[in-house]
């Protein structure tokens, strides 16, 4: 049948979640697809038999792993150093790439300055503080007039 049964449908199925008339219908694909059926089979026998999975009865021997070193050193367990690795590891990766971007800042040669970032650099003197801190179209307007005069000069058309 071109239409196999999903596994979710399958397991709602071993679970009885399905509603009486998916589980019907349901019922009816098993019986008439073989692929399906021998899905169905397994995995109601994988779940027959975690269901009558137990536990161990003595589970007191069983100690959460320590969190540090030095609480393995306090409970009698020997310190693992390579589950120290993984952060050494880091620390060592971070070192690193902060040593080789500074070394990379300090010998790559500075970008030449064009004319445009200069003249950008003088406006910013020029201009007065109170038109950043308190701008008013009047200072903002003034502020150009210094630093463009030849703006000030020509008339709208």
């Amino acid at each position: 049948m071109p239409n196999h049964l999903r596994d979710i449908e399958l397991l709602e199925l071993i679970g009885g979640h399905l509603s009486d008339a998916a589980a019907t219908a349901a019922n009816e694909h098993l019986a008439a697809c073989p692929d399906c059926a021998r899905r169905h089979r397994r995995m109601r026998r994988l779940w027959q038999l975690l269901g009558r999975w137990q536990l161990p009865a003595d589970t007191s021997r069983a100690r959460p792993a320590p969190s540090s070193p030095r609480e393995a050193q306090k409970a009698g367990r020997p310190v693992r150093w390579w589950s120290l690795a993984g952060p050494l590891r880091l620390a060592a990766v971070l070192a690193l790439a902060a040593g080789v971007g500074a070394a990379a800042g300090w010998l790559t040669p500075a970008a030449p300055i064009d004319d445009e970032a200069r003249e950008s650099a003088r406006w910013l003197k020029r201009t007065p503080w109170e038109v950043w801190h308190e701008p008013t179209p009047a200072r903002l307007a003034e502020s150009m007039r210094i630093i463009h005069p030849q703006a000030g000069e020509e008339s709208p058309s």
